[in-house]
């Protein structure tokens, strides 16, 4: 079951037209709206589930499947299997599982999007991709606890709620003790080519965490430059340059994060991160002096609450020093750049990456990361650090 990059995602679409809307199933207890999106196997619909009147994405198995008994046993099993891992709050919430007549199906968290993919393929700005991917590796560590591996960890799998928060969705390929058997007979190969481990590619039959490590690497390596590492040429395929093509160089201007793509992308599984925590680990010994918690109960936390409150007052103090510059400094190049400018410049870059880190892109007014490189190429117009910034969210 070679699975395309357009596998079902629970994102936004178009009002139904009225063959749609005629051709939609009945469920009891649901009343469904319209289809979110649709594979081979199933379909994901929006719908409301009636007794709480709440938005669910309901994904329903292809009826003509329903005849085989070994497939409907599988899919109410994806659900019970969902339902355990979706206790993390960066996993997608399982609420149902049940099946009416010939319909089989699994009601879900509704995430509107956008996906993870749609952002990095329009200009719209983003978090930074390490609070990205350090909230999946957070999912992984915990799913990976419980015995399963994804095989499907790609930008189209990766949504967000209403806090920003990423959730990881689509646990549909993934392997556990009870499933693996029944997606990997007969040779087929399982998950999608351009996000696949090398074991993956190689259909071996003993993944585990670490090749889910492997592909979020390659979503990070996405995610930092808006474009994938390998691609297929006309003489070698995605698959074949995952196997042996070197691990891809980052640009210059995200050098910084080379050690963790060189790390997540070893070709040998024994050189990556063994687990999801140690990766988490070496991102906060690295980039951070604490943790990277995520919003497990609080809506905002302790820690991001200080920060902002810390960034409020030094923006202040920052504009406050840049406007009582000389005009004459702003367009000088690097060399001639006063000491003092140069530590205004280093401050807020550090905490534009700050800002990004807590979704403060380009709002509230006053206190975010754009405003921030901003302010930084007035001082230093040919800054490379708030160019590439600028570029990578979509202002330049």
């Amino acid at each position: 079951m070679n699975q395309s990059d357009e596998t079902i995602t629970v994102a936004r679409r178009a009002e139904p037209n009225l063959q749609e809307k005629n051709s939609l199933p009945s469920i009891p207890g649901y009343t469904i709206h319209s289809v979110l999106g649709t594979g081979g196997f199933a379909t994901v619909y929006l719908a409301t589930q009636v007794s709480l009147n709440r938005s669910v994405a309901l994904k329903v198995m292809n009826p003509n499947y329903a005849i085989d008994k070994d497939l409907c046993e599988r899919f109410i099993r994806e659900g019970h299997d969902l339902a355990v891992v979706s206790e993390h709050v960066n996993i997608v919430t399982v609420y149902d599982v049940g099946s009416y007549e010939n319909l089989y199906y699994i009601a879900m968290q509704y995430l509107p999007g956008p996906t993870l993919k749609e952002l990095i393929n329009s200009e719209k700005p983003y978090q930074h991709p390490l609070y990205i991917i350090s909230r999946v590796a957070e999912a992984l560590s915990f799913a990976h606890e419980k015995g399963y591996v994804h095989r499907d960890i790609k930008p189209a799998n990766i949504l967000f709620n209403a806090q920003g928060e990423a959730v990881l969705s689509d646990f549909g390929i993934a392997k556990t003790n009870n499933r693996n058997e029944q997606l990997t007979h007969m040779g087929q190969l399982v998950g999608t080519d351009s996000y696949m481990s090398p074991e993956q590619a190689l259909m071996s039959e003993n993944l585990d965490g670490r090749s889910d490590i492997y592909s979020l690497g390659v979503v990070f390596y996405e995610t930092l430059t808006r474009n994938r590492p390998y691609k297929t040429t006309k003489n070698d395929s995605v698959l074949s340059q995952h196997v042996h093509a070197p691990v891809p160089t980052l640009p210059e201007s995200e050098a910084v994060h080379q050690h963790l793509i060189d790390r997540m992308m070893a070709k040998d599984a024994a050189d990556r991160y063994a687990s999801a925590n140690e990766l988490l680990d070496d991102i906060q010994r690295r980039y951070f002096s604490q943790p990277l918690k995520p919003l497990r109960i609080q809506k905002y936390p302790r820690w991001q609450t200080m920060t902002i409150v810390i960034l409020c007052v030094s923006i202040l103090a920052l504009m406050a020093s840049f406007f009582f510059l000389p005009s004459g400094n702003n367009t000088l190049d690097k060399q001639s750049i006063s000491a003092q400018n140069q530590a205004t410049i280093k401050e807020s870059l550090e905490l534009a990456e700050i800002n990004e880190l807590s979704g403060r892109i380009d709002s509230p007014p006053g206190s975010n990361a754009i405003e921030l490189y901003e302010l930084v190429l007035q001082l230093d117009s040919n800054n490379q650090q708030a160019l590439d910034a600028l570029k990578r969210l979509g202002k330049r």
